[in-house]
């Protein structure tokens, strides 16, 4: 097949084009001595008076020859039947050693070749005619293909079949019974599409006809996460004795559609080309004219028609049409021979694009450009999905796995589907809930990173729309065990001051154990003694007083940790001030209890290892600095801290 042969489908995708093939490359031909004769590639005369030259005003004789032939032998035969003949009894197109090429991806394609290379015999001697009957005036009598057109079944999550009726028709007088069968020719190897017939034969009387069905059927669950169209060709076989014939089919799979989606508004620009360039565009208004197209939701349809006169003062002008995104890059184009030009597309960002209407060859063209965009249903929004904690780049971190994912509602949702990913690219669908749902609890995730999002189907015109993808939400798990690490950590004091009845002092904490700690660490004052009873703690991170267990007063080093916000051994952190409502300036005591967490591949290490803080239900509550699990109570030894205000003495032991 040249690469220069004009190609299908037409606009409307109503029928197969081409019909046939027939030679057009390098053909030797008749010509005149001499003379102006002229074509785009290379001047029509030669002394010889013979010359080789390419095109379909060459492939186009030998048609009409073929057709004279047929009609030589057969006079009685319409116009219908002589293409149905050719359509019929046409093969792949050669290989190299002129044998045709096998059916499947290795043929050129039915939109390049339609029903193949036509072969005169055959045709001429053909008992039969397969195709689709219609009334012989608005419809062909009869047509050697069908093209069920475009069918926006991709993603629809349902199963979706279009069916047809084909007729054989005996022209012989002969009758006979015909094997059925399918061939591929493109995307019937894909998982989930298929084409089928009723029968597997058929018998036609003599001078009679017998019809079956043939379906082209989709899984649009199967089928899904594509965002352009696939052009399903096949062609069915009815095999004899006596020959075989073969009927090409096309079907253009789009991605699904909403069912009667909304229609932002309608696309109604005018202007003029001055000169065409060969689509250089380099001056705007003259070579080249753009106009806006707003989509303001992502999954958005544009549906436009450019037209404009054929013929200018005797010139055939040509003027093609081009779409490019909010960035400027092209999304696609029409660049017909003439017009008129069309694009329909999905959308992919919200954005303006921009149709520019573009010259190829013309004089001074006046052109109209027509259509409608449609933005599909807006995609739920997940919410950020809580952890234990928040790392310093900004991660939700999770400590044992158990996490719920939530998003919001769509008003049409009949289906929510969650997807889900361990690099942030490459999803998979995890589940399929029902529309009263609107959030997800997941147990015993493995550590790493994962990531979610949501898509809601809503009503499609086959099956369902499945909206655009919502925005992505991560976690990272990281399973980590609290413990007890007050008898592991030496204390460093300094500044300490009485200053209008508040006693302060700063406190950081050095690592002893062989062992990392990872967030949170935090130290909790458990118990203040004093003469009057009046000692409190006044700026806790939770406002716990500190005089017992169950009014904790909690300080979180957590950012205090080094950049990579974990305590390694002899590793320190940084300082933190304690104040103590002393007003009568009299000696305290208060207890401390250390808390941090291993990682659950760091075992802590023999005689180092820090004893569990986990157990009961005694979660310290308040401003997001609770810890659930924790429960003070289960802890056993503190580190207690005899204050002195008057002096500034300071002493630390550990007491079980």
């Amino acid at each position: 097949m040249a690469d220069f042969s004009s190609r299908g489908p037409v606009q409307g995708l109503g029928q197969i084009k081409p019909d046939v093939s027939a030679p057009g490359v390098n053909i030797l031909s008749a010509t005149v001595r001499v003379g102006a004769a002229e074509t785009n590639t290379s001047t029509m005369f030669d002394p010889t008076s013979y010359i080789q030259a390419s095109g379909t005003s060459f492939a186009c004789p030998h048609t009409a020859g073929a057709v004279a032939l047929i009609k030589q032998a057969h006079p009685d035969w319409s116009p219908d039947w002589v293409r149905t003949a050719l359509i019929n009894t046409a093969t792949n197109l050669r290989s190299a050693s002129q044998i045709p090429k096998a059916d499947g991806l290795t043929s050129d394609s039915i939109m390049a070749q339609g029903g193949g290379l036509i072969g005169v015999y055959n045709a001429v001697k053909t008992k039969a005619l397969m195709g689709v009957t219609g009334d012989g005036i608005v419809e062909p009598s009869i047509l050697g293909s069908y093209s069920f057109g475009a069918v926006p079944v991709i993603n629809s999550r349902v199963t979706h079949a279009e069916s047809k009726t084909v007729t054989i028709q005996d022209i012989s007088g002969q009758g006979g019974t015909y094997n059925l069968s399918v061939a591929n020719n493109r995307y019937l190897e894909v998982n989930g599409i298929t084409a089928t017939t009723s029968l597997s034969s058929v018998t036609v009387p003599a001078n009679g006809s017998a019809t079956f069905t043939v379906s082209a059927t989709v899984n649009g669950d199967l089928v899904r996460d594509i965002t352009s169209a696939l052009e399903m060709q096949f062609y069915v076989t009815a095999q004899n004795a006596g020959g075989s014939l073969r009927m090409p089919f096309y079907m253009q799979l789009t991605p699904t559609v909403p069912q009667g989606g909304s229609t932002l508004g309608a696309i109604n620009y005018a202007g003029s080309i001055l000169v065409g360039d060969n689509n250089s565009q380099l001056v705007e208004g003259v070579d080249s004219q753009s106009f806006p197209v707003v989509a303001d939701a992502p999954g958005a349809a544009v549906d436009v028609t450019m037209t404009f006169d054929q013929n200018v003062d005797g010139v055939l002008p040509d003027l093609d049409l081009y779409l490019f995104d909010p960035a400027g890059n092209e999304v696609t184009h029409s660049g017909n021979g003439g017009g008129p030009e069309h694009i329909a597309t999905t959308l992919g960002v919200p954005g303006t694009y921009i149709l520019r209407a573009s010259g190829w060859v013309n004089s001074p063209t006046d052109f109209t450009i027509t259509g409608t965009i449609s933005k599909a249903a807006q995609p739920p929004t997940m919410q950020a999905i809580a952890g234990e904690f928040v790392d310093n780049q900004g991660r939700s971190v999770d400590f044992n796995g158990n996490f719920t994912i939530q998003w919001s509602a769509i008003s049409n949702a009949q289906k929510y589907e969650i997807e889900q990913s361990t690099d942030g690219s490459n999803f998979t669908m995890m589940s399929s809930v029902s529309s009263s749902v609107t959030s997800q609890s997941l147990t015993n995730q493995a550590d790493g990173s994962h990531y979610y999002r949501v898509r809601a189907l809503t009503p499609g015109q086959i099956g369902y729309y499945v909206t655009p993808a919502s925005n992505v939400q991560s976690i990272l798990v990281s399973r980590r065990s609290l413990v007890c690490i007050t008898n592991q950590i030496k204390t460093a004091i300094s500044n300490v001051s009485l200053s209008g009845g508040v006693f302060s002092l700063d406190l950081n904490m050095t690592n002893q154990s062989t062992s990392t700690y990872v967030p949170y660490v935090r130290l909790n004052v458990v118990r203040i003694s004093s003469a009057s009873g009046t000692v409190r703690v006044t700026n806790a991170d939770n406002g716990g007083s500190g005089v017992s267990r169950s009014n904790a007063a909690l300080f979180d080093y957590t950012n205090l940790l080094g950049a990579d916000q974990q305590l390694s051994p002899a590793e320190a952190t940084g300082t933190r001030t304690l104040r103590f409502a002393d007003s009568a300036a009299e000696l305290f005591q208060f207890d401390v209890k250390v808390t941090a967490y291993l990682t659950n591949s760091n075992g802590g290490g023999g005689s180092s290892s820090a004893p569990s803080a986990s157990g009961g239900a005694g979660s310290q509550s308040s401003n997001g600095l609770s810890v659930p699990g924790i429960d003070l109570d289960a802890i056993t030894g503190v580190m207690r801290f005899t204050i002195n205000p008057l002096t500034g003495g300071v002493t630390t032991e550990f007491v079980l």
